[in-house]
């Protein structure tokens, strides 16, 4: 290969791809201001034959597949990079995995930036090109025709001259059917119920709306007689009251009757005792007179007994009042249990007057008039309570940023309200409608087509599913990441009542998620499978629904080549037609029989035996095949050209063909496993602004989402995105495009705030959740919004807690049996980095974080306590900015979780007063990266966290021992290091393991 002089710096660039990624393509600007000169070579750049001679101009080149081998083998510096990601550098190192990956992006799926990749460029040539002889070897090795084909002769030269075929596999010679004669009036009687099932429609949808009258009548009359009963209620309530106050009393008198008797007994043992020790002293007078040697001692007896005597008098005089006082008790108590008695029929009568009184009030004209006017009162109480809110919210709005954010959010505010309750009232709609069209017979067929890139063929495609002779089917349509110009294609279709539309915002790099999440949604009895580059012919649910309803689980038939020219294939030639034979497990283990895109399959089979498998990147269907034999599913194959197939140099396969044998072995491994049966499942998110409480939730979607489910966010709050925390694969759905979710087949819906909680009884859902994250109480001082909070946790419903105080009060103070999902800590993502700014040993750097506009996360207090300490502050919050008298060093806002590892990594200590917490994720986050925490003791708690030993805590609101606190890490170095490296082991134990399990089980029961 002809090359201009080897230089061991990086001057020019060859990017050859025909479809580079955005990363890619921004490398131009970067690499040429940094002097190396760029050219892309493909339908983005310049169109034009790849050679060895172009090649050789470039001091290296960015591509994929065969021309990473045409590079190798001319000893040309080559990275690897494409949609997907890809090596980097191909290097001896990693040549061979590389190679086994056709030079895929898939080899190592984990995207870089484009700054990423430029700093591997420069960093990495000159090591690449001083290993660019041993790749030349290498590749002269693995890729040299001559050597390749010499081998293909010799495989040959042992392979047998004739291949006996089977019956079975002739059966393709005829046409005529029994089942086809048979089952042809199938479809003609399914119409005929399809006309029926309309005309009934159109008498029900007549009666509706004097229905929904009658409905609004009743719901009227309802409220008033529940307000009625909720006054009487109210009464009766006060009455018990009253009652168990009087009976406290009276048993208060009681216990004071016992205890005097109690008292009496002990001073009646005091007078025995007393009698016994005179009658001792008695004796001892009389002894001593017969004794003449203790005269002296008679006297003191003497003396004594007179002592004994008088305290006997007193005792008995004592005793006296006693029982005249306890007679006086006992008397007075038998007084009061008769007033007791009194007042208690007193009460009882003053009770059924009150009832009567309560009557007649309750049916009078005045209480009826003015009902209305209650519940305005009621209703508008809690409204005065939203509106302080919003006021306290307005005021720090207006003080912060001025008027004109003041206006820009209020008005935010008002639409996105509007919104809420316009989705709100089509879901009510949709609901009703949904009920009155349940006798509407679904779809028999259900088309499901993956999509990536497709435009003029995929409006080929469609339009021949749609052109089927019997038009009892729906179509899906899955697009996967797709470009702008397919989504346009795929939008022409959107009004169209027969298309339902789903898109993924990223690529999955094959077309597994998009078929099983057609099958998911699928409505059909029945699948079809068809590629978004194919077309079915218009008779192909004609020919094949009467073998499906006649038992069979699987049809498939001939399909038409047609070959653009871009791709050889020996032995076929365009518009040749290829016909497939009945097959059984032992054949399809030999080889894969049926073509994909002419297969329909009974949707009830693919639920029993699972989906498509993710980790088959290739022959995934055959897979499928192999796992429906061997769980006895039935196969016919039909003397039919079903689809004709497009065969090009495009075709995914094509990327996997080099490794064939390593799928080979992996699907006789897995066909007999169940594959996957994805769940749908649905997160309500108040908002998507910065918080730890949304991401936990985002954790938990992307947790699923890696398990193979179909996972989402449904946002109520309308403002914001997700782009902070770092995971492009999450599907967002706001209130304006809830639809395109499909809402009426969801498997799990969870709630994640209390606002969210009523809107699980206005979306339908198998299966209703509140995933609980603090006691939601404690974030507001009225008391009504206090008991408006409190009602959601009262629901018929499944709850689950992020923590195990949660767990408690869920149950203790409510009686649920909650679930446990224990949050956890991404190791990948917090953990030691470099800092954005190197620390200083000799001025240690403090930091405080939270978002400033939320007064009990303590930003304030926080603020007071290292104010004038011997330190650098930073400050980070997520919403709201430092007050104009703070110092601080630096301050950072709304900032993304991967950029927070760098700013724990700059800090020495963080310093958290939050008053409220449910798990408090920054603290944990800083101990990955080496800070050192101080931390409040907070309503709530913080699992994690133990005093002296991973962390200082002080005291509720208490500014000064904050102070003290972070003083003394500052002052002492092993102390800091200490609990550094406690915080660090801490750590270890959060991982989102055992979350996993959680999960898992909660999906599965």
């Amino acid at each position: 290969m002809p090359r201009r002089a080897i230089s061991s710096t990086l001057e020019s660039v060859c990017i050859v791809s025909n479809h580079a990624p955005d990363e890619v393509l921004e490398l131009v600007g970067l690499l040429e201001a940094r002097g190396v000169d760029v050219d892309i070579i493909g339908i983005q750049g310049t169109p034009e034959r790849v050679t060895p001679e172009v090649l050789g101009r470039y001091s290296a080149v960015i591509t994929i597949g065969k021309t990473v081998q045409y590079c190798l083998a001319g000893g040309v510096p080559v990275y690897c990079y494409d949609r997907f990601s890809g090596p980097g550098w191909i290097t001896p190192a990693i040549v061979a995995q590389a190679s086994e990956r056709n030079f895929s992006g898939r080899c190592t799926p984990v995207k870089k930036s484009a700054s990423q990749i430029v700093d591997e460029l420069i960093r990495g040539y000159r090591s690449v090109l001083e290993q660019s002889e041993v790749l030349k070897n290498i590749a002269s090795e693995r890729y040299s025709l001559k050597n390749n084909v010499a081998k293909l002769i010799e495989t040959f030269d042992r392979l047998p001259m004739c291949v006996t075929i089977s019956e079975t596999e002739i059966e393709v010679l005829s046409r005529d059917s029994e089942t086809f004669c048979s089952q042809r009036n199938v479809i003609r009687n399914y119409q005929e119920v399809v006309k029926n099932s309309e005309l009934r429609l159109s008498h029900l949808a007549k009666s509706e709306h004097e229905k929904e009258i009658k409905m609004n009548e009743i719901s009227k009359a309802l409220a008033d007689r529940e307000a009625q009963i909720d006054l009487v209620t109210s009464t009766l309530a006060d009455f018990e009251d009253k009652i168990a106050r009087l009976t406290s009393v009276l048993g208060s008198r009681e216990m004071d009757v016992e205890s005097f008797n109690m008292i009496l007994a002990n001073r009646e043992e005091k007078n025995v005792a007393t009698s016994a020790a005179v009658m001792e002293v008695t004796d001892q007078i009389i002894l001593d007179r017969y004794i003449t040697q203790k005269e002296s001692q008679i006297s003191i007896f003497s003396k004594v007994l007179s002592e004994r005597e008088a305290e006997v008098a007193r005792l008995n005089q004592e005793l006296s009042l006693l029982r005249q006082e306890l007679k006086q008790s006992l008397e007075s108590s038998k007084s009061n249990a008769s007033s007791t008695d009194d007042r208690l029929a007193e009460l009882e009568r003053c009770l059924a007057l009150s009832r009567e009184e309560l009557e007649a009030v309750l049916n009078s004209n005045s209480w009826k008039i003015t009902s209305p006017v209650r519940r305005l009162t009621t209703k508008f109480s809690l409204k005065i309570a939203y509106l302080k809110l919003l006021a306290r919210n307005s005021v720090f709005v207006l003080r912060q940023e001025g008027l004109s954010a003041f206006v820009r959010r209020a008005g935010s505010f008002l639409v996105r309200r509007r919104q809420r309750k316009i989705a709100s009232s089509a879901l009510e709609r949709f609901s009703r409608e949904r009920d009155v069209l349940g006798a509407n017979p679904a779809p028999l067929v259900s088309f499901v087509i993956p999509i990536y890139d497709r435009v003029d063929v995929l409006r080929v495609t469609v339009n021949s599913a749609l052109a089927q002779t019997q038009q009892v089917f729906e179509v899906i349509l899955v697009t996967d990441g797709s470009p702008a110009q397919t989504m346009a294609v795929v939008e022409e279709f959107r009004n169209n009542p027969l298309v339902r539309i789903f898109s993924f915002p990223t690529s999955s790099g094959n077309a597994v998620r998009g078929r099983n999440k057609g099958i998911l949604e699928a409505k059909g009895k029945y699948i079809a499978f068809l590629d978004s580059d194919d077309i079915a012919a218009p008779d192909r649910l004609e020919v094949c629904l009467p073998i499906l309803e006649s038992g069979v689980d699987v049809v498939y038939g001939g399909w038409r080549a047609l070959l653009d020219g871009s791709r050889e294939i020996d032995g076929l030639v365009n518009g040749q037609e290829v016909f497939s034979p009945d097959c059984d497990l032992s054949m399809l283990e030999k080889v894969c029989v049926p073509c994909q895109s002419t297969v329909m399959v009974r949707r009830e089979v693919l639920l029993n035996t699972g989906f498509l498998k993710h980790k088959m990147e290739y022959r995934e269907d055959h897979e499928l095949w192999l796992r429906l034999a061997y769980n006895g599913a039935k196969f016919k194959s039909v003397p039919h050209v079903l689809t004709d197939l497009r065969l090009h140099a495009g075709n995914n396969e094509l990327n996997f063909k080099d490794n064939d044998g390593h799928w080979e072995t992996l699907l006789k491994e897995e066909y007999r496993r169940k594959g996957p049966v994805p769940k749908k499942i649905a997160f309500l998110l108040a908002g998507l602004g910065i918080s730890g409480g949304a991401a936990v939730v985002l954790k938990h979607v992307s947790l699923l989402i890696e398990e193979g489910h179909d996972a989402f966010v449904i946002d109520l709050g309308g403002y914001g995105d997700i782009q902070w925390f770092g995971n492009p694969a999450i599907r967002v759905y706001t209130i304006n495009d809830i639809y395109q979710c499909g809402v009426d087949n969801i498997d799990m819906l969870f709630a994640t705030f209390w606002t969210t909680v009523e809107w699980l009884e206005k979306i339908q859902a198998k299966r209703k959740l509140y995933l609980v994250q603090s006691d939601e109480r404690l974030f507001y001082d009225d008391y009504l919004l206090k008991e408006r909070v409190e009602q959601t946790y009262k629901k018929d419903i499944e709850y689950v807690g992020i923590a195990q105080w949660i767990v408690d009060f869920l149950r203790l103070e409510f009686g649920h049996s909650p679930v446990y999902l224990p949050n956890g800590l991404d190791p990948a993502l917090f953990y030691p980095d470099s800092p954005l700014q190197e620390k200083n040993p000799t001025r240690l750097r403090v930091l405080i974080e939270g978002p400033i506009s939320v007064p009990f996360k303590g930003m304030a207090d926080a603020y007071a306590a290292v104010s004038g300490l011997d330190c650098d502050l930073w400050i980070v919050s997520s919403d709201g900015m430092p007050e104009p008298h703070w110092q601080h060093e630096r301050f950072f806002q709304k900032v993304k979780q991967e950029d927070m590892r760098r700013i724990y990594s700059s800090c020495d200590i963080l310093l958290k007063m939050s008053k409220i917490e449910s798990f408090a994720y920054p603290p944990l986050e800083a101990m990955a990266c080496g800070c050192t925490v101080v931390i409040m003791d907070v309503n709530g708690g913080i699992e994690y966290a133990v005093d002296g030993v991973n962390v200082l805590k002080i005291g509720k609101g208490d500014i000064q021992g904050a102070r003290q606190a972070v003083k003394s890490l500052l002052d002492d170095d092993s102390l800091r290091n200490k609990l550094r490296q406690a915080g660090f082991d801490t750590v270890q134990n959060w991982t989102w393991d055992p979350a996993k399990k959680v999960l898992a089980e909660l999906t599965s029961s």
